[in-house]
């Protein structure tokens, strides 16, 4: 029913709300010796930081212009300036 579609959905997705311990945290330790794989089997790939991850490579910048110019905000406006790194406007 409801109630078990919901408990499955949870159990797949649950990992990704773990959030691992620094890799110098004492806790990494029982990570490494299965403390997780009972509850999440693929912790060390879907995990909170790998979601965190995947969701700023979405972000990435897709233009084509250079790694070399921003957009900065053009005071109480809100319009943007295109500068280039030594923040000299690109296009007016």
């Amino acid at each position: 029913g409801t109630l078990q579609s919901m408990l499955e959905r949870l159990k797949r997705d649950r990992c990704w709300y773990v959030w691992p311990p620094s890799a110098l945290d004492y806790e990494q330790i029982d990570l490494q010796n299965g403390k997780l794989d009972a509850a999440c089997p693929e912790w060390r790939m879907q995990n909170a930081f790998f979601g965190v991850m995947r969701l700023l490579n979405r972000k990435r910048r897709r233009s084509k212009t250079s790694f070399g110019t921003f957009y900065v905000p053009a005071g109480s406006s809100g319009r943007a300036h295109y500068v280039d790194e030594n923040f000299e406007p690109v296009l007016k």
